[in-house]
Parts: C-alpha cells; sequence; structure tokens
C-alpha cells in the first residue's frame, strides 16, 4: 500500500508547487527584482557604500518604475489587461517593495549601521 501513496502524493505536491506557465511574467520580474537587489546587497556587505553602488541601486530602481507604466500603458492603450499584463505589474510591486528595503539598508549602512545606532543608545 505505501508505495501506491507516496507516488500520488508527489504529483499532488507537485501540482501546487510547481508554477504554471501562466504566472512565468510575475516569476521573471519577481526572479529580475531579487536578483537586482541582491546584487546590491551584496556588493553593500563586501564593499561598504560607494558611488559606484549608488549609481547601479539608482539604475535598478529607474529600471523598475520605468518598467510599471510601460507596461500598464501598453496594456491600457493596447489590447487591453490581459493576464499576462496584470501578472507582469503583480510581478513588479514586490520588486518595488524590495527596492525600498534595499534603499532603508543603505541608508542605514551610510550613516554608521544599524548595530552602531542601537550601541550608541545603552
Amino acid at each position: 500500500m505505501p508505495p501506491t501513496i507516496l507516488p500520488s502524493l508527489f504529483e499532488t505536491l507537485s501540482f501546487y508547487l510547481i508554477p504554471s506557465p501562466e504566472w512565468s511574467p510575475f516569476w521573471y520580474n519577481l526572479y529580475e527584482g531579487l536578483g537586482t537587489c541582491m546584487i546590491v546587497w551584496i556588493q553593500l556587505y563586501f564593499f561598504g557604500m560607494s558611488t559606484d553602488i549608488t549609481i547601479q541601486l539608482v539604475g535598478f530602481i529607474t529600471m523598475h518604475l520605468v518598467t510599471f507604466p510601460i507596461v500598464a500603458w501598453h496594456a491600457y492603450y493596447g489590447d487591453g489587461w490581459t493576464e499576462e499584463a496584470v501578472d507582469t505589474c503583480l510581478g513588479i510591486v514586490p520588486v518595488l517593495g524590495l527596492d525600498v528595503v534595499t534603499v532603508w539598508l543603505v541608508y542605514w549602512r551610510g550613516r554608521g549601521g544599524l548595530d552602531e545606532e542601537l550601541g550608541a543608545k545603552d
């Protein structure tokens, strides 16, 4: 009995864990945005704040901010709000949230870091 239960369990789990092709614009934008934020976070961790990192961060945020209105404009004046356009916009929203978190982390790192702020109060 257990050998037949395991394959059906794996099939059921894989059905819910594997993203459907309809959601590929969402996942693409989410992974792309997470990757760009991770690049900035890793560089900040290893090299500290610099002009190059600031320029990269501004470029990434500009790309993310410009992508959203372009997709919305094409959806509004083009074929209408298709599922692909909605999924693309839904993928950009968490990316913009990651950008806000990245800017907040850069701000605290540039001011001496959160640890120094907390240590000064003790």
